[in-house]
């Protein structure tokens, strides 16, 4: 989870310094490759415990996409609203 903490924080920080294209594909390019890649093993097969620790490492990603969000999105958005 604390993987998946850090990169999830990462790539929503740097979404936040780039365009709004760039932004969009960093945060939601690696919940679309997790679903990719999870559907592709699932003929093959995967465990019980790893499913688990996929989706605990997911949800770290999400969580850290959340707090990036959280502390940078809503300051630009403000700071936009009120130069215009």
């Amino acid at each position: 989870m604390l993987v998946g903490l850090f990169v999830g924080f990462a790539l929503s920080t740097a979404g936040e310094f780039t365009d709004r294209w760039t932004s969009r594909l960093l945060r939601v390019l690696p919940i679309v490759l997790w679903f990719g890649w999870l559907v592709s093993v699932m003929p093959d097969g995967i465990s019980d415990v790893e499913l688990r620790l996929l989706g605990v490492g997911m949800f770290g990603l999400l969580t850290g996409m959340f707090l990036a969000w959280a502390s940078f999105g809503h300051r630009t958005r403000r700071r936009r609203a009120h130069s215009n």
